[in-house]
C-alpha cells in the first residue's frame, strides 16, 4: 500500500467517525458511498441495548461447528437458547469464554454497564473475572487479524467507536 493510499484510508476513517458522530441521515450521499467503499459502515438504524448485543453475538457464534461440538461435549443440545444458557453457566471450555468476553467488552464499553453488573448477568461472576475477560478480548483483538476484523464488524453493528489499535500492520 502506498503512502497516498494509507493517507486516503485514514482520511476516510476520520470521515466515517464524523458520520457516526453527526448521524447517518445528515450524510452527503456521494461522500458516504466513497467512505463506505474505503471503510466499514452499517447504515441500519437499530436500537442497541443489552439484549441486542447478547443476542447478536450469540447468533453469530452459534453458526460455528466448534461451538456445537463443545455444547455436545457438555451434554447440551446445540440450540440458540441452550447456547445462551450455557454462556451464563460456569463452563470454561473454549470458545465459550471468548464469546462471553465479546459480550462483556461491548456491554461495558457501549452500554457503560459496570464490571460488577456484567458479572451478575452471567451467573454471579466476580467483577475481576469480567475485567480479565475484557482485557483478554482486547489483547486478542490487538494481536489477531481475524479477531480485529470481527471486532470492527461488532463496533459498526453496535455503534461503538473502535478504541483498540492493533499491533500488526493493517
Amino acid at each position: 500500500m502506498t503512502t497516498t493510499e494509507i493517507e486516503m484510508k485514514n482520511a476516510f476513517a476520520n470521515v466515517v467517525d464524523e458520520f457516526r458522530r453527526i448521524g447517518y441521515e445528515k450524510i452527503d450521499p456521494k461522500t458516504y458511498l466513497q467512505a463506505k467503499k474505503y471503510s466499514r459502515i452499517f447504515p441500519e438504524d437499530v436500537n442497541v441495548d443489552v439484549n441486542y448485543i447478547f443476542d447478536s453475538v450469540v447468533a453469530h457464534y452459534h453458526k460455528y461447528s466448534e461451538v456445537h461440538r463443545v455444547m455436545e461435549d457438555l451434554g447440551v443440545k446445540p440450540t440458540l437458547d441452550n447456547l445462551k444458557a450455557t454462556l451464563k453457566g460456569k463452563s470454561r471450555k473454549r470458545p465459550l469464554p471468548m464469546i462471553r468476553n465479546v459480550v462483556w467488552y461491548f456491554l461495558h464499553n457501549k452500554m457503560e454497564i459496570t464490571f460488577k453488573l456484567c458479572g451478575v448477568m452471567f451467573s454471579y461472576r466476580d467483577h475481576s473475572s469480567v475485567i480479565h475477560g475484557v482485557n483478554s478480548y482486547t489483547n486478542d483483538v490487538k494481536t489477531n487479524r481475524d479477531f480485529y476484523k470481527l471486532h470492527l464488524m461488532w463496533c459498526d453493528r453496535f455503534k461503538v467507536r473502535n478504541d483498540i489499535k492493533p499491533i500488526f500492520k493493517l
